[in-house]
């Protein structure tokens, strides 16, 4: 079982359209968690990694180098990042991640910018890749992004000419979107039936997710449901453990007995 840290609540630097932050305008769990709230997670029990995400932008936050070494050294740890900033990062810190998991929604760096609202440079992700991370790309589809087969099968050209191993492409997460943004939706499903018809040097196989191999590169094409698990403890800006991402405390029952956290948390 994983278990989410948000860094940073509600603060980001992109401005993606479709982002449910954004949407959901929380502002009642805090902006950036004291570092001193990541020994919460040792008395957790049965978790086998963490996930650093947001929320907001997590490499905005001042301390995020000491938060992603601290959260390595107590369980395997994945961060989600939109990339900009991953020169606040040094090089150890970045190979001590199990994964680094970046937002680009699209091979052309104008059209990503529409989907993202600010300008990234294809030399962020060949420069994490050559500092030793392990790199995993994105992209949610849309229409104002990437939207056709073609333009599926030129990211994943694109991915592993970087030397990128690993692409997560997705739809919009489940959420009462306004209708202007519904409109936007493209389903991952008729994409992926459209690649494997045109390119039969993709190799298919029903993994988590429906999952193509182009060489070396791996492809994973989620469905209808976001990716994130639900009832799993939940670290918030406001220091404080929640039940998944909802408003309940979490449960007594995930704390270790055998820990002073075993009482029910304030």
């Amino acid at each position: 079982m994983k278990t989410y840290i948000v860094p940073v609540e509600n603060v980001c630097n992109a401005r993606c359209f479709f982002c449910i932050t954004m949407f959901k305008k929380e502002r009642e769990y805090g902006t950036f968690l004291e570092t001193e709230n990541l020994d919460k997670l040792k008395g957790l029990r049965g978790i086998d990694g963490l996930e650093i995400t947001g929320g907001g932008e997590p490499l905005i936050h001042p301390k995020i180098d000491e938060i992603v070494k601290t959260s390595c050294q107590i369980l395997p740890t994945t961060l989600y990042t939109n990339g900009k900033l991953l020169f606040r990062l040094g090089d150890e810190t970045l190979k001590g991640l199990r994964q680094v998991t970046i937002s680009r929604h699209h091979f052309d760096e104008t059209a990503n910018e529409k989907v993202m609202g600010i300008k990234y440079e294809d030399q962020v992700i060949t420069e994490t890749v050559k500092r030793g991370a392990n790199v995993r790309l994105t992209a949610v589809l849309c229409k104002r992004g990437m939207s056709s087969v073609d333009e599926a099968w030129n990211y994943l050209l694109w991915a592993k000419s970087m030397g990128v191993k690993n692409v997560q492409i997705r739809q919009f997460f489940e959420f009462d979107y306004a209708p202007e943004i519904k409109s936007e939706i493209v389903r991952t499903e008729p994409v992926l039936r459209g690649l494997l018809l045109t390119h039969p040097e993709l190799r298919f196989k029903e993994e988590k997710y429906p999952t193509v191999y182009l060489g070396c590169l791996k492809a994973e094409f989620e469905g209808d449901k976001c990716a994130c698990t639900v009832g799993v403890p939940n670290l918030r800006g406001d220091g404080k453990l929640y039940f998944g991402w909802t408003k309940t405390p979490l449960p007594i029952s995930f704390y270790k007995k055998d820990e002073s956290t075993a009482t029910e948390p304030r």
